[in-house]
């Protein structure tokens, strides 16, 4: 081929005005739209498993740092031997609250504070809080007095719940155990009614369980319209009241800080 005639083709096919047809545009686009939809779906789901991955393990963290102060605490409610340190009775412990003894305190007494943890506010707003009374006077328990306010409020997980129970209702945030009275030595496999505790049950409390929900600390678990949106946490731990190991002795009672 000549080179005039390639010019000619050339210039020819420059010239040329057919292009797509109307359906061959329309199918293009359909195809471009759901490719792109396919793509965003995509990112979307990637996006959001990568928040509630974050969200669960900052819940997680919160809620261990949180775990770890409440234990501290009820480690040092044994503030005297043969005393019971959970409270009981009017405006004690209960399901929601535990209220008892501890020396957990950087000041240098050998006097304790009365400690409250409880979970509080509206479902759907609730926080765990530590409340701290200091003690004022008396020599005995049966004469100590505390300040009727807190000197420390301290809030330990901002966003929190009690953890949903199998069949509807949740489990309690506290449940509290006593040894058997049986011949079997071992701590009872059923709490103790806390609505509220008894005082006679708290004088037995020999074992306290904590369980609570830890939610993102963004506050993002649910969204206005009750969409569930982070990754809550559900944690659990023991504190078993005891400074000796139990005893199989007969008429043993194995009670707290004993």
């Amino acid at each position: 081929m000549s080179a005039r005639a390639l010019i000619m083709r050339l210039r020819a096919a420059a010239s040329d005005e057919r292009g797509f047809t109307l359906i061959e545009l329309m199918v293009a686009t359909v195809c471009g739209i759901l490719v792109s939809a396919a793509l965003m779906a995509v990112v979307i789901s990637a996006a959001d498993l990568s928040a509630n991955s974050g969200d669960r393990v900052d819940a997680t963290q919160q809620g261990r740092t949180a775990m770890e102060h409440i234990t501290q605490a009820l480690n040092s409610s044994c503030v005297s031997a043969t005393l019971p340190p959970v409270l009981g009775g009017s405006g004690g412990s209960d399901a929601s609250d535990a209220v008892f003894y501890s020396s957990l305190t950087d000041v240098p007494t050998i006097t304790p504070n009365k400690v409250k943890v409880s979970l509080v506010g509206a479902v759907g707003s609730q926080s765990l809080v530590m409340y701290t009374y200091d003690y004022l006077s008396g020599t005995t328990p049966a004469t100590w007095t505390f300040s009727p306010t807190p000197s420390v409020s301290f809030v330990l997980l901002p966003h929190a719940a009690a953890v949903p129970a199998t069949g509807g209702g949740t489990v309690p945030v506290f449940q509290y155990y006593g040894y058997t009275t049986s011949g079997t030595l071992a701590l009872s496999p059923s709490p103790f009614a806390a609505s509220p505790l008894a005082a006679t049950d708290a004088a037995n409390t020999a074992e306290v369980v904590i369980t609570f929900e830890a939610q993102p600390s963004d506050g993002s678990y649910t969204t206005s319209n009750g969409i569930a949106k982070g990754e809550p946490a559900d944690l659990t731990d023991a504190v078993v009241l005891r400074l000796a190991a139990a005893s199989t002795a007969s008429g043993a009672t194995n009670t707290p800080c004993t």
